[in-house]
């Protein structure tokens, strides 16, 4: 009986991550066929869909902020993922351009560390901190970055060579 419950418990996972990650999937094609607020309208909507998935919840936030949604909005999708995955290094990026929004620099230089802590090579994170680390003239700051993006191989700021 243990063994037809795993088998089981396996394929309703598989199929769940399946459903989920091909929502996701249609979100991201909507958004580079240039159809920005069709992807947004979908991510809310797999958001809001059970079962709960940070994925979504993460993608609307995106599609929020390079979209300009009202702040609330990507905070309570933030705060939706943050109950889901609490360790997400893209959780904590996003984060931190709100926090940038804002002004607080301070918030979103601790939350783009804390990505880069959860993962290394996170390029993103790493060139908004060598930005911050320029404007603050946090030189120490801005070079130990550099220096991860140049030895991870990135040759230019922003990932283009």
């Amino acid at each position: 009986m243990t063994l037809l419950f795993a088998a089981v418990l396996e394929l309703v996972l598989a199929a769940s991550a399946s459903a989920e990650g091909s929502g996701v999937e249609e979100v991201i094609a909507l958004e580079q066929a240039g159809q920005d607020a069709a992807a947004l309208a979908l991510a809310e909507s797999l958001s809001q869909t059970p079962p709960a998935s940070a994925v979504a919840h993460l993608e609307a936030a995106r599609l929020g902020l390079k979209l300009g949604a009202p702040t609330p909005s990507i905070e309570r999708h933030l705060q939706a993922a943050r109950g889901l995955a609490p360790d997400n290094p893209r959780l904590r990026y996003l984060s931190a351009q709100v926090k940038e929004g804002q002004g607080d620099e301070a918030g979103a230089r601790a939350l783009y560390l804390e990505a880069v802590s959860l993962r290394s090579g996170y390029t993103e994170a790493r060139t908004r901190l060598v930005a911050i680390g320029i404007r603050s003239q946090d030189w120490a700051l801005a070079e130990t970055q550099l220096k991860a993006l140049l030895s991870a191989g990135e040759l230019s700021v922003g990932g283009r060579p």
